[in-house]
């Protein structure tokens, strides 16, 4: 029973577009960063769990130089609607190609999810942390080591 369950997991794995790519370090900061607290931490925690380090001081509005290669995120969150709000979030993982954010850093990863449902309260902040669920579920791992 374990190894049909194994192979379901390595399977969806595979099916869902789950990928790992290596980095030296996989430390990241976030640029940008739109989500409130409880969505930030929630995204440190998820990031965590696929391999991604935080580093608070990697990257601050005094000191905007880093390393090349450095892993950032940008984030943004809309609240959208009259009566019953939509909210759409998007996340952008970017590998640094200088010593600057350029507009030419690769995207390790990049999604948005804009969520509609469920109609639970007015505000629309549990959409939003749905919608960011949804991102979450399909980032890239990342592997410390040489960058092949």
């Amino acid at each position: 029973m374990k190894k049909i369950i194994s192979l379901f997991l390595i399977y969806n794995s595979f099916a869902w577009g789950v990928e790992s790519f290596s980095h030296p370090t996989c430390k990241y900061s976030f640029i940008d960063n739109q989500l409130n607290a409880k969505e930030t931490t929630y995204l440190k925690t998820k990031l965590q769990e696929r391999g991604y380090i935080f580093d608070r001081q990697l990257i601050t509005k005094d000191n905007p130089k880093f390393q090349s290669e450095t892993l950032y995120i940008e984030t943004g969150r809309i609240l959208s609607g009259k009566l019953y709000k939509e909210c759409l979030v998007e996340l952008n993982i970017k590998q640094a190609s200088g010593q600057y954010i350029s507009k030419k850093d690769e995207s390790v990863y990049k999604r948005s999810s804009l969520r509609k449902f469920p109609r639970q309260t007015f505000k629309g902040n549990e959409r939003c942390f749905m919608a960011l669920t949804d991102l979450t579920f399909s980032i890239n791992y990342c592997k410390t080591g040489t960058k092949k």
